[in-house]
């Protein structure tokens, strides 16, 4: 934007004023002359005094309207000057188009951003090079129907999120969002590079996906070290997990809850930790006061882990605590019945038992396929939640190739 310079100004309107004021007091002294001197008749003085006096007032007036001009070219230029500054000093680009698709604004910042100078710009329809193809193609069409109708269908008085593209051919993420002027002949667009924004949501995700993966390798070593006490039930936790899984998504679980079950089982045993090895792996049948230490590790799970804030430790801890009730209250530790026994605590009971009676243990041989089918059935409506049991067993070749794909 030129700076107007107002001596300037005044000084081309000196010449012109100054030739219309010498005129201006020539013709009224000569009509003065004339009045006084050389015009008999009346009216002829009459109208020549009238004259003079229109004359006289066309010059005040003339006066007033070289003022009146000046101090509206000042205020047009305070108008254009703070505009220009909340343009140029805007840390967003800002560009304007007309229904010709012309670029009228285009500030400095759109010139860092897009890397095209003012110049190259101004006065083009040139936004096919500020766009990919597809998104070029979108807004012109969007452009073009506005402009005929006024309708703005959700794209003014909102913020997208989408690509632009840099003078060297990048691509780029922006947010834009658009305004415009009281006819709706000019869309202005104001837009921000999120580039950096960008690049830190997706370091911010890469790091919690980091987390995530590392509490989900801290939760399965946990469960595995606790297994490897236990020399008959190598891969056990890694068969439970793919299993409780399978069962919670064929049952309607989503697959955000089912990946979480999947990752908080292998804690189910944790509490194991606390019984002895001679107990853990005897190879006989356990005593009663044995059976009872061995109960313990429900309860002692929960105590290890009731206390995290973690969602995924939260789950393992009810998991560990549940995984032994039955169906119609005769399990431990707290005798629940029902659905008082939370899904994951059903869902991991018949991946456990299941996996349990399909493989070798310290004290059995893996049984046959047809005898686990059969045990499991068995425990419908006892040991397990029926409507489970009922999917699980719909499915249990499924299961069954999981185990053979685990085995120890």
């Amino acid at each position: 934007m030129q700076k107007l310079d107002y001596k300037e100004i005044e000084q081309k309107f000196d010449p012109i004023t100054k030739r219309i004021s010498m005129t201006h007091i020539v013709v009224f002294f000569i009509l003065l002359i004339n009045i006084l001197f050389f015009t008999q008749n009346t009216i002829s003085m009459v109208i020549q005094s009238l004259l003079a006096f229109f004359i006289f007032l066309h010059h005040i007036d003339d006066k007033k309207l070289k003022s009146a001009i000046l101090i509206l070219l000042r205020q047009a230029y305070e108008s254009q000057s703070y505009e220009h500054t909340l343009t140029e000093s805007n840390n967003n680009a800002i560009i304007a188009i007309d229904k010709t698709r012309k670029i009228l604004t285009y500030n400095k910042r759109a010139e860092d951003i897009f890397g095209y100078t003012k110049e190259e710009m101004l006065g083009e329809d040139k936004l096919h090079l500020l766009m990919p193809t597809g998104y070029f193609k979108k807004h012109d069409k969007a452009s073009a129907e506005f402009f005929k109708t006024k309708i703005s269908k959700g794209i003014l008085n909102n913020t997208h999120e989408l690509f632009a593209m840099r003078k060297n051919g990048e691509t780029f993420p922006i947010r834009i969002s658009f305004g415009v002027n009281d006819t709706k002949d000019v869309v202005i667009a104001n837009i921000s590079d999120i580039t950096h924004e960008q690049e830190a949501k997706n370091e911010q995700l890469r790091l919690i996906h980091e987390i995530e993966n590392t509490q989900t390798e801290i939760i399965t070593t946990l469960g595995n070290s606790v297994e490897s006490r236990d020399v008959s039930t190598k891969m056990h936790v890694d068969r439970v997990a793919l299993y409780s899984e399978r069962l919670a998504l064929l049952s309607g679980i989503d697959h955000e809850d089912a990946q979480k079950l999947k990752l908080a089982s292998p804690l189910h045993d944790i509490g194991k930790i606390t019984i002895p090895d001679i107990i853990l792996n005897k190879p006989a049948a356990l005593s009663d006061e044995e059976y009872q230490k061995m109960q313990n590790h429900t309860t002692a799970g929960y105590e290890i882990l009731k206390n995290s804030k973690r969602e995924l430790l939260k789950l393992a801890s009810i998991i560990a605590y549940q995984h032994h009730e039955k169906w119609d209250g005769t399990g431990y530790p707290q005798g629940l019945k029902g659905e008082e026994i939370d899904i994951v605590g059903r869902i991991t009971a018949i991946a456990d038992v299941f996996d349990a009676l399909s493989t070798k243990r310290v004290y059995k041989e893996a049984w046959p396929k047809e005898k686990v089918y059969k045990v499991m059935e068995e425990g419908r409506g006892t040991s397990f939640d029926p409507r489970l049991l009922d999917i699980f067993l719909k499915h249990f070749d499924e299961f069954m190739e999981i185990r053979n794909s685990l085995q120890s």
